[in-house]
């Protein structure tokens, strides 16, 4: 009978990725593997798409190494790319057909982009390092220039890799001669890092490799390291010969600038043990020991999927409309970014995790198509184009693209101890169109039936429930069966769909079953 039937539910958008090797931790919410999944609406659905920026590559072998949205002084919004083809590299701004300007050409390859605004002056200008190449300056002209006031310790080889405005001042740091030196400008005159009121601080240079982060936050500036190592220069008072150092952590840095990602109101940072820490926590919790921001089991999906040795090029946004955390790395065997992670804050008590494997990501920015616009991320792969992300129809240049979850084995009864007769499984959802979902239903661990589920409303048929438009806007929640066969202890499940313009949103699944014997 049917109220002899137990069910487990496998609520989405709840749980976050769980690697954990004991059944026994994992909750029915958790997935042990998503690629191209998104949370924002409290469900697992497919991730938005993609479409090119540019229509004509920039150069089919050139990587985009390096994106920034400026907006002048003359009030003229520009998209910059920094260009890499292996052998030079250039600065260029970038429209629909391709590159408008070349600022900066010749340049040496092989380097890391970082931007900065600030003020040259008289104008607005925008800032650029890549560790390769003399600092450039940009204020909406024909070219950039070198900066106009160079420290002597930046000459030839030795160019810095970080940049960043802070306290009227821009801050650098990073080149290879001097690595734990900060570099601070005078004030309101971003390009004169010598004479006046131009100064630099050595930060413990007896820790870390060297400085890779500088990130401003009120009259702080946060100094951050490779491997480990992270300070504040507090520079309250005006009187420079009053500013203080003080260590937040000797036991956790970074890899890169893209590593240390400013938020409303924190800083995330991915560090060199493959881990995420918010600054908050290290402020709080300083030398003892530091929980990281998500789980333990995340980070074991993280070590597992991700070159942790190659995270020097990471690079990261931070996508306040939809409160994600964006950041761009290589997976396991690559030396290119080629992968993405999101950390979804829209519930920022419980940041979850989300992972894509759709993009050849080498970076990462942000972009408003107009002025008025919202920014949304964008990124530049290695052939020479510029991608428009967050795009309502669900394909990439009008091609599908995978989107899939997978469930961690699922002990129906008593942990596993005893088999379950198994007779449905249902799917709560919010109709998308007519479109299916391909899943996969695995007992104890053998695929044994693959299952289409329809994403498309049975209108008025039964089992369709109507919701008041005021809490769902109008949505319509339905659920579909499929029958299940067989017996398991066990059962896992893989949805997908890859389709082009196609879309899901689940909601939950709800396993059904009775009680079988104690068989092995």
């Amino acid at each position: 009978m049917a109220r002899d039937l137990l069910i487990i539910d496998v609520p989405c958008g709840q749980g976050g990725i769980n690697r954990s090797k004991n059944i026994g931790l994992v909750s029915s919410s958790d997935l042990a593997i998503l690629d191209g999944i998104t949370i924002e609406r409290d469900m697992w659905e497919k991730e938005p798409g993609a479409s090119k920026i540019n229509s004509a590559t920039m150069g089919a072998t050139s990587k985009v190494r390096g994106t920034w949205e400026f907006v002048s002084g003359a009030s003229v919004l520009e998209l910059i790319a920094m260009l890499d083809d292996g052998a030079t590299a250039k600065l260029v701004t970038v429209d629909s057909t391709g590159i408008v300007k070349t600022l900066k050409s010749g340049m040496t390859s092989g380097g890391n982009p970082v931007f900065a605004e600030g003020w040259d002056g008289t104008q607005k200008a925008l800032y650029y390092v890549d560790g390769k190449n003399t600092m450039q300056v940009y204020t909406g002209g024909a070219t950039t220039s070198d900066v106009p006031s160079p420290p002597a310790d930046w000459s030839g080889a030795n160019q810095p890799t970080v940049v960043c405005a802070h306290n009227e001042r821009m801050c650098a740091a990073g080149n290879a001669n001097f690595p734990h030196t900060i570099y601070l400008s005078e004030p309101g005159t971003h390009g004169v890092f010598t004479g006046g009121e131009s100064g630099l601080n050595i930060i413990y240079p007896g820790e870390g490799e060297k400085t890779v982060g500088l990130i401003s936050k009120l009259d702080y500036l946060y100094i951050l390291k490779y491997p480990r190592g992270i300070y504040i220069l507090d520079t309250a008072d005006p009187n420079q010969a009053n500013w203080q150092v003080q260590k937040i952590s000797g036991a956790i840095g970074t890899a890169s600038a893209g590593g240390a990602l400013p938020i409303d109101d924190d800083i995330i940072i991915y560090a060199a043990d493959g881990l995420f820490y918010t600054m908050s926590q290290l402020s709080d919790y300083g030398e003892v020991t530091i929980p990281p921001l998500l789980p333990f089991e995340t980070s074991q999906f993280l070590k597992e999927e991700i070159t942790s040795t190659q995270l020097a090029r990471l690079q990261s946004v931070w996508y306040g409309y939809k409160r994600k955390a964006i950041f761009v790395v290589p997976a396991t065997g690559a030396t290119e970014n080629n992968r993405r992670i999101e950390i979804d804050m829209h519930i920022s008590a419980i940041p979850k995790m989300l992972y894509s494997k759709r993009d050849n990501n080498i970076s990462i920015g942000m972009r408003r198509a107009t002025a008025s616009d919202v920014p949304k991320p964008i990124f530049g792969d290695d052939g020479g184009f510029v991608w428009q992300m967050e795009s309502a129809n669900r394909n990439k240049d009008s091609s599908g693209y995978n989107a899939q979850y997978e469930t961690p084995p699922i002990p129906l009864i008593s942990g596993g101890q005893r088999r379950a007769n198994l007779r449905e499984l249902e799917l709560l959802f919010h109709p998308q169109g007519n479109w299916d979902l391909t899943m996969e239903v695995h007992r104890d661990g053998v695929l044994s039936q693959t299952l289409t589920f329809s994403m498309q409303s049975p209108g008025a048929a039964a089992g369709s429930i109507s919701l008041d438009a005021d809490v769902l806007a109008g949505n319509t929640v339905a659920n579909t069966k499929r029958r299940l066969e067989g017996d398991a202890r066990y059962l896992k499940l893989i949805g997908r769909n890859n389709t082009v313009n196609q879309n899901f949103a689940v909601i939950n699944h709800m396993i059904k079953f009775k009680a079988g014997n104690n068989r092995p």
